[in-house]
């Protein structure tokens, strides 16, 4: 059997409150939610990818079909990251609602 959390540890699932959470909503309703492991991507000269530049991917396909941007996001990470090694795990959820 799964492991079962007593109810008053729900409360610990949430993020801690330093990670930054960004809301932005676009017509018809999208909601992207990338993890840590997203924006920790480290490429060549180090310089994480950044929610920055998660924004900009999102903007730039923002009309496309959610397992769209979800593969956009995906390709863009991987060409900032070049050859370098994943270290996290990486997480990109969208959402199209109507």
């Amino acid at each position: 059997m799964g492991r079962r959390f007593p109810r008053d540890d729900c409360r610990q699932l949430r993020p801690p409150a330093s990670i930054p959470l960004q809301e932005r909503h676009d017509q018809p309703h999208r909601f992207v939610l990338v993890s840590d492991g997203i924006l920790d991507a480290v490429g060549p000269s180090g310089e994480q990818f950044g929610p920055k530049r998660v924004e900009e991917v999102i903007q730039q396909c923002c009309r496309m079909q959610a397992r769209e941007i979800v593969q956009s996001i995906f390709d863009a990470v991987d060409k900032h990251r070049g050859t370098r090694a994943t270290f996290d795990d990486e997480t990109v959820l969208a959402l199209k609602v109507k």
